[in-house]
């Protein structure tokens, strides 16, 4: 795409003309970089809630050892989570 430079901003046929009613994308034309993006029938993406949503996740790890005498070790593993 670098080696089209200035070529990304000429205008071409618009392939959606006629099929999309509002927008740059309601023209005859259309920038040339337009029809290379991934979904070139979109002009933009917007979203406005953002911040509808939330998540948290709290946790405790932990390992309870007892190391006896003899050498024997005895390990209790909890995982604690809310």
């Amino acid at each position: 795409m670098l080696a089209l430079k200035d070529d990304l901003r000429t205008q071409v046929p618009n392939p959606f003309f006629g099929k999309i009613t509002a927008g740059i994308l309601a023209q005859p034309t259309v920038a040339r970089a337009q029809l290379l993006r991934p979904y070139p029938q979109f002009d933009t993406v917007t979203s406005y809630l953002l911040d509808w949503a939330s998540s948290s996740y709290h946790a405790l790890t932990g390992k309870v050892e007892k190391r006896y005498a003899s050498g024997l070790t005895s390990s209790l593993p909890t995982h604690i989570r809310r």
